[in-house]
């Protein structure tokens, strides 16, 4: 496989034994310490160079050394300072710093913030998703949100709005943002300006997902919710921009449960109308095999970060299936376009905990609404089937199935009383 940059991809599955050998023989020592003998001048050269091409696979050495490790990533935590002083020379350290980072709380409660300013720096200046993902990073543990790094990376993000916000909610920047996405471009160009725009809108609602209330006031000053759920139904948009802008409503205005006025709850019940459409389209490609490549991995890594996953999903390429395939060959999944179908990420990323809060808050047994009562029905019917497909499946991820029984079992009784 390839990796966003078109270099060969390394296994994104960690390999525990080979990673505690490593760690015992001090290799990792002897890694970094030959990265620190290459002359600075000589990385300003072109890729090419030997010092340039030692130094590369020296980090992606430290990637997989560190790959949910949490012992190796504590080994490695005090050569920050010198990865991200090579990061300033054409190196990319960014991935190596995120897999030192990633779901390890103890590492991130004590990030210092020139790192995350350095950090947000880049990514206005180059517009490179790569440094949003490790962002991304250190606000979660990968179960919750640490809430100082939260209101850090927030904050700094304020700070440079002028750089590194890339939100297209002017007039003139949906036009652009649309005709991205009916270019393709977030799959003809993974590191391009939609894709940072995507990776963007994740990390705000990352930094609000049970966080600081200065947070929640920021995303809604940036992003209202009239623009965030016109984004929403917006038919012009792409799966990938949905899927993020569904995590952001949910983590900013359904799941901390504040009242939504009248006029906007119908757009709300609208769009969940269209997502009982999308529904029931996944289930009818699940039925028929027609998975997308990047969903087997997206499947197989369900319980993790939802940036590695995705981002890993993009560059590796096809991963042995973590689902049977029914005996059809999924042609038509596989050749449709991967940001206009109905996609696992969509689905299991964006709208199952959208749904756990929004009927959790929004929908009563009172409901008079016989199309919504409709609706209702109609999104709790297909997750059930969803939900015991995925039972039926023994090799697909525990936590799959847990997500999609949460909603089913804590909803149920809703749907119910409305009849």
């Amino acid at each position: 496989g390839r990796d966003q940059s078109g270099n060969a991809a390394y296994d994104t599955r960690p390999d525990e034994l080979h990673q505690n050998m490593l760690r015992h023989v001090r290799a990792h020592d002897a890694v970094v310490n030959i990265a620190k003998t290459v002359p600075m001048e000589s990385l300003y050269e072109r890729d090419g160079s030997e010092e340039y091409q030692i130094v590369r696979q020296a980090f992606r050495f430290v990637r997989a050394f560190c790959l949910e490790n949490e012992r190796n990533q504590l080994e490695m935590a005090p050569h920050v300072d010198f990865f991200q002083t090579l990061g300033g020379m054409r190196v990319d350290t960014t991935r190596a710093l995120t897999e030192i980072y990633r779901d390890n709380a103890e590492l991130s409660r004590t990030i210092r913030r020139s790192l995350v300013e350095d950090a947000v720096q880049r990514a206005g200046k180059h517009k490179d998703p790569k440094y949003l993902r490790f962002l991304r990073a250190l606000v979660t543990d990968g179960r919750r949100g640490l809430r100082r790094n939260q209101a850090m990376v927030m904050e700094v993000l304020l700070q440079h709005s002028d750089s590194a916000l890339v939100l297209f909610s002017d007039p003139d920047g949906k036009k652009l943002r649309a005709k991205l996405c009916s270019d393709g471009d977030l799959s003809k160009n993974p590191n391009g300006l939609l894709r940072y725009h995507v990776e963007l809108v994740e990390l705000m609602a990352s930094c609000c997902a049970s966080g600081p209330r200065r947070c929640l006031t920021a995303a809604e000053h940036l992003l209202p919710l009239d623009h965030v759920l016109e984004t929403l139904v917006d038919p012009d948009l792409n799966y990938p921009v949905r899927t993020a802008f569904a995590r952001l409503l949910d983590r900013v205005y359904i799941a901390p449960g504040r009242p939504v006025d009248h006029d906007l709850l119908g757009v709300l019940w609208y769009f969940l109308g269209n997502v009982a459409k999308d529904l029931g389209a996944y289930e009818a490609r699940v039925d028929s095999g027609g998975y997308l490549p990047h969903e087997r991995a997206i499947e197989a890594a369900i319980e993790r970060d939802e940036a590695a996953a995705t981002s890993r999903a993009m560059g590796g390429g096809p991963i042995a299936p973590a689902v049977p395939h029914s005996d059809g060959d999924g042609a038509a999944g596989a050749e449709a376009p991967p940001d206009t179908v109905v996609s696992s990420a969509f689905v299991y990323r964006g709208v199952c905990d959208l749904l756990t809060s929004f009927f959790a808050s929004h929908v009563h047994p009172a409901e008079p609404d016989a199309e919504r009562r409709d609706v209702a029905n109609r999104v709790l019917d297909s997750l059930a089937l969803l939900l015991e497909k995925a039972l039926t499946y023994s090799e697909r991820r525990t936590a799959l199935a847990d997500v999609l029984r949460t909603v089913v079992n804590q909803q149920i009784a809703f749907v119910q009383s409305f009849d």
